[in-house]
């Protein structure tokens, strides 16, 4: 057998996470020409002067953020896909934590 390369929009609505993937993962995998604008230093008459090169410590937090809520997610459709009891103890509570930290990350 040999292997085909993965349709990640198509795996998306097989599982019936589409809107996870318009919400985290197409804006990541195709960024628009304005979201490309973060990389460049334009002067105070909007003119280009440059371009930022290297990591963007502020792009970490979400980075983070969408990655963790990819995984409960994930956590959350194979408990639906398993239904086996006990396998998923505590994800209720890893599901509290977390929403209660992305609270705590919200700009104020």
């Amino acid at each position: 057998m040999e292997a085909r390369a993965v349709k990640i929009l198509g795996a998306a609505k097989r599982a019936n996470l589409e809107e996870v993937y318009n919400t985290y993962y197409r804006g990541a995998a195709h960024p628009s020409i304005t979201s490309l604008n973060r990389h460049l230093k334009v002067n105070a008459n909007e003119e280009v002067e440059g371009l930022h090169w290297g990591p963007n410590a502020a792009d970490v937090a979400d980075t983070m953020n969408n990655s963790c809520t990819a995984a409960i997610y994930l956590a959350a459709y194979a408990q639906r896909l398993v239904q086996k009891h006990g396998v998923f103890d505590g994800l209720d509570q890893c599901w509290d934590r977390y929403k209660a930290l992305v609270e705590g990350t919200k700009p104020g």
